[in-house]
């Protein structure tokens, strides 16, 4: 091989890395853009909102209503199991069971992405694995309580629900 040759080889292999730097900087820059426009969106959304609960927007005066302002997602079945579990909290509702029932199990993923949220804020609670004095009086699982006060105990699907 030449010195010709070679030079046009070591010319190539420069041009073909430098093209792939520069694709790579180009991606980069992209996807920083996207984040960038991600916070923007987010700080729009949280100024423009002022009822949030778990994320989503209640403010009904807000462009964003029925809104996830996470993942920036309007999805009405979102909308109202978030309402639900506001219900919940704000009426004092609990549900307490067992985290070996099947029942307890399938009441829990009712609450569909936000059974850890649910579960943080107590509202479902498993009795057998928390010290919770709210178990003492709990017979049959799941119990549902309003207020420290037994309402039934069953599973409920939200549907059947009126609120």
């Amino acid at each position: 091989m030449n010195k010709h040759t070679r030079v046009k080889i070591a010319t190539t292999i420069g041009f073909i890395l430098i093209g792939i730097f520069l694709i790579i900087a180009y991606q980069s820059q992209g996807e920083n853009n996207k984040i960038n426009e991600i916070n923007y969106s987010m700080e729009v959304c949280n100024e423009d909102c002022n009822n949030v609960y778990l994320g989503m927007c209640l403010d009904n005066s807000s462009k964003f209503y029925m809104c996830n302002l996470i993942d920036e997602k309007c999805d009405k079945t979102d909308f109202e199991l978030v309402n639900k579990i506001k219900y919940f909290e704000d009426n004092k509702i609990n549900i307490y069971g067992l985290s070996t029932c099947p029942h307890c199990i399938n009441q829990l993923s009712e609450f569909g992405k936000y059974n850890e949220s649910v579960l943080e804020k107590e509202i479902f609670v498993f009795c057998d694995k928390v010290n919770n004095s709210a178990c003492d009086d709990v017979t049959s699982v799941p119990t549902w309580k309003q207020n420290g006060k037994i309402l039934t105990a069953g599973y409920i699907p939200f549907d059947n629900l009126d609120f």
